[in-house]
């Protein structure tokens, strides 16, 4: 049974649960009249793969902060890699990259190279 499930059994005697279930897919309908999801956000890694990942220094694990104007503008304090002692901010922008995080989770962070940033940002401005 899937969360959506086991949450459908509920949310008719107690509705004020839908205000807390995140939802990570959104349906629509195909021209033929079947549902059809199409996902938001990218999977989550699994904590393997995060733990190795931030042992290799490819993710940084820190406290996410949001803006207070602009929810899909962040920045993750995390260590420096090469000098422990100091810290660095790492920019977040957009909802995708974000994915579901609000202000004060851990998370971990992978640092993008220069190109895969530009490329981004130019996905960004095709979609809207």
């Amino acid at each position: 049974m899937s969360l959506r499930d086991y949450s459908k059994l509920y949310l008719s005697a107690y509705p004020e649960l839908q205000d807390v279930l995140a939802v990570s897919t959104y349906s629509s309908v195909n021209s033929d009249g079947k549902e059809k999801k199409d996902n938001i956000y990218p999977p989550h890694l699994h904590i393997d793969q995060l733990q190795d990942g931030i042992k290799a220094n490819k993710y940084f694990k820190g406290a996410i902060r949001v803006k207070r104007n602009d929810y899909n503008e962040c920045y993750v304090m995390v260590r420096d890699p090469n000098d422990a002692e100091k810290r660095m901010a790492i920019h977040i922008q957009g909802r995708v990259n974000v994915n579901r995080a609000i202000d004060g989770d851990v998370v971990a962070v992978e640092i993008l190279s220069k190109e895969e940033r530009e490329r981004e940002r130019e996905a960004e401005g095709e979609g809207k």
